[in-house]
């Protein structure tokens, strides 16, 4: 089975994922601007939001790269490497808040679904990345199963995180309710 057809099965799969992240990024970026501090909050709200609207936009963009046209193996190797990359230079900018202090009182729930989770996505993009760069003409389509569970994690968590801060406005706005009230 060459490469090229084996792409083309995922097709219905990345079209899916792009318009569920498309969706999910409107949503997030919607509720966020309806918020009176929108991207304005500080520590552990910064980064939820930051990762939040990445991880989407980077969901959005892989499934956009890997429907493009007749693209061969080896470029779309290189595309996913370049794109582990970006990530792990975004995960890496909140881990190195949190090193230097930034994210003060960051709980181990916070470090498992902002950095542990995202750092275990990026090690599967670049290898499905690895994967498809090492494959025979005929093979190295086994890096896109590695790729879709990948794909498919990365958007549970930022549903997660989507929920998480729909959460945290909705709090937001029964403190102002209250406060207004008194």
């Amino acid at each position: 089975m060459s490469f090229l057809f084996a792409l083309r099965g995922w097709h219905d799969f990345y079209v899916g994922m792009g318009v569920a992240s498309a969706v999910l990024l409107g949503f997030v970026f919607l509720g966020l601007t309806q918020r009176g501090d929108h991207m304005g909050g500080r520590g552990e709200l910064q980064a939820l939001e930051g990762q939040t609207l990445g991880s989407l936009l980077g969901i959005l963009v892989l499934s956009l790269l890997i429907l493009i046209p007749e693209q061969n193996q080896k470029s779309l190797g290189i595309i996913l490497l370049i794109a582990g990359v970006l990530e792990l230079a975004y995960v890496g900018r909140y881990m190195w808040q949190e090193a230097r202090g930034h994210l003060k009182h960051v709980t181990v729930g916070f470090m498992a679904w902002k950095v542990v989770l995202p750092l275990a996505v990026v090690a599967a993009t670049v290898i499905s990345s690895l994967m498809l760069l090492a494959g025979t003409r005929n093979s190295g389509a086994e890096g896109l199963y590695v790729l879709a569970a990948t794909l498919l994690a990365l958007l549970v968590m930022t549903a997660r995180n989507a929920w998480e801060l729909t959460g945290r406005s909705g709090q937001e706005r029964l403190k102002l309710h209250r406060g207004n009230r008194s």
